[in-house]
Formats: C-alpha cells, sequence, structure tokens
C-alpha cells in the first residue's frame, strides 16, 4: 500500500511539474497578447493627452517630439502611463 502510496505521489508530483513548464511559456504569451490588446487604447490616450497639450502650448513639431521622448521614459521610470504623464504635463502648462 506504502508503495502504490508513493507511486500516486510520485505521479501527482510529474504531473505537477509538467504543468508548471508548460503553464510559465503560456502566460508570456497571455501577457503579450494582453498588452497588445491594450495598445491601440494607449495609443489614442497618448493621442488625446498629445492634442490636449498641443491646445495649451505652443512649442514647435521638434519640440513636442522631443517631449514625447522624454516623457515616454519618464513615465516608465515612474511607472505611470505616458498619457498620464502628458495629461499632468497639459494641466501644469494650464496653470502658467
Amino acid at each position: 500500500m506504502e508503495k502504490v502510496a508513493k507511486s500516486i505521489k510520485n505521479q501527482i508530483d510529474e504531473a505537477g511539474k509538467s504543468f508548471t513548464r508548460w503553464l510559465s511559456p503560456s502566460s508570456g504569451v497571455s501577457a503579450v497578447i494582453k498588452r497588445l490588446q491594450k495598445m491601440p487604447q494607449e495609443v489614442h490616450a497618448i493621442d488625446t493627452a498629445m492634442m490636449n497639450l498641443y491646445t495649451v502650448t505652443d512649442a514647435t513639431a521638434k519640440r513636442y517630439d522631443s517631449f514625447l521622448n522624454s516623457a515616454s521614459k519618464s513615465a516608465h521610470d515612474l511607472g505611470r502611463s505616458i498619457s498620464s504623464l502628458v495629461d499632468q504635463t497639459a494641466n501644469w502648462a494650464k496653470l502658467g
């Protein structure tokens, strides 16, 4: 009986290890798919935020491009979205 219990335990352990090896790559693929699905929404949010910034400032196109590049890095460093950082900048610009 003890041998059967060990055998069943070994089979369960192997199944768990196999499932874990399968789950890791599939969860990575799932994360990539979720990010790709969110991308159009974030692009729209960034575009909307930049339009708000355009209306309250009068910089050149080159300056806006430079700002967006630095905002992207800053947002990543701060753990925020690019659109939220651009929105906040537009709010500060409105205040003068």
